[in-house]
This record gives structure tokens, C-alpha cells and sequence, in this order.
């Protein structure tokens, strides 16, 4: 019976620890005019992320085997956001940048992958599915979703916004609770268990 218990205890943590690594998550997504290309992070892990672990991966037409990859760096405190842009984006986008990159050389076909500590964690699009889904757009995640999801859901994840609408890029709300080392506040680890 000790047996047991032990195994579902680390099987929970387990469980546990990879949710927390998914709740660094895309919060805003924009693709515009000229190069006006940008995303936004969001970090509700609970607590403060060393940003060299997470990598940003832009699969070019979908496809795996053409791809920009961006190490960003830094910390990124619990509960806050951290947005590329591309270089030449509108200066209203450029202000409130934290990193510029060529990664946002998105055109509404393309794939945007966040990896975290080597787990991809989000994902915007569909690998080797080159339909458009986000050109001359802004998306901005739902209030309620809480966690990165590696299957793009552009209709139950996003709201859509028209071009030009990123009023709220460089912040992100949330109806999610986070409490640093709080696993039953990260969502999809409730558990009878816990």
C-alpha cells in the first residue's frame, strides 16, 4: 500500500510539474500591415521564470523543417507579460516592447511555437497545415484560460480582433489564480488527491 502511495505522489508531482511549465503561455498575438508582427507572453506559473529557458520557434508556412528560433532572456516576473516585436512593427508597438526579433516575421500561416525547459508548452497554428488563421488579425486569450495549449484552439481559446487593436499588448488579465507554490491553484491539477 506504501507502494502505491508513493507512486501516485510522484506521479502528481510530475503531473503538477508539468503543468506549472505550461502556464507560461501566448496572451496576445498581432499580425498587420507592413511589418507590424507581434505576441505576447504571460507567465502564470506562480512564480518568476528564467526567461533563457523558453524558446520561441516560427515554423515558416507551417513546416518543420524551415524554422527561426528565438532564446529570449531575462526573468520574467510571475503574472507579467513580455512581448517581441518585430523591428520595423508601428512605433506604438515598438514602446512597449521588451525584444525586438525576425521570429515575428509571421504572415497568418505560419506557426509559433514556446518551448519551456525543452517541453513545448503553446502553440499558435497548426504544424504542416499552411491555412491561413491569422493574417490581418489580433487575438488576444480568453480570461479563462489559464495554461499554454499545444493544440491550437483559435475558436475556444481567442477573441479576435480587427488589425491595428493592440491597445492591450503588454498586459495581460486573467480570471485565473495563481499562487506561488500553490499547486491546486494551477488549472487542470485539481485533484482529489491534493
Amino acid at each position: 500500500m506504501i507502494r502505491l502511495f508513493t507512486v501516485l505522489l510522484l506521479m502528481m508531482i510530475a503531473v503538477a510539474a508539468f503543468a506549472q511549465d505550461r502556464c507560461i503561455y501566448f496572451s496576445e498575438y498581432v499580425e498587420g500591415a507592413g511589418s507590424d508582427a507581434a505576441f505576447e507572453i504571460y507567465n502564470a506559473t506562480g512564480e518568476d521564470i528564467d526567461l533563457s529557458l523558453v524558446v520561441i520557434d516560427l515554423l515558416i508556412d507551417s513546416s518543420p523543417s524551415e524554422v527561426l528560433t528565438l532564446t529570449l532572456s531575462g526573468v520574467l516576473q510571475n503574472g507579467d507579460v513580455y512581448v517581441v516585436a518585430h523591428p520595423d512593427a508601428d512605433a506604438a508597438i515598438l514602446m512597449i516592447t521588451d525584444m525586438t526579433s525576425e521570429v515575428c516575421s509571421f504572415d497568418g500561416n505560419d506557426v509559433l511555437r514556446l518551448s519551456h525547459d525543452g517541453t513545448i508548452v503553446d502553440m499558435l497554428g497548426v504544424p504542416e497545415d499552411d491555412s491561413v488563421w491569422g493574417a490581418d488579425t489580433v487575438l488576444r486569450r480568453l480570461v479563462t484560460i489559464c495554461c499554454g495549449n499545444v493544440v491550437f484552439d483559435s475558436a475556444g481559446e481567442w477573441a479576435v480582433y480587427p488589425i491595428g487593436s493592440w491597445d492591450s499588448l503588454g498586459e495581460h488579465t486573467t480570471n485565473c489564480e495563481v499562487v506561488a507554490g500553490d499547486h491546486r491553484s494551477w488549472s487542470g491539477v485539481k485533484s482529489d488527491f491534493w
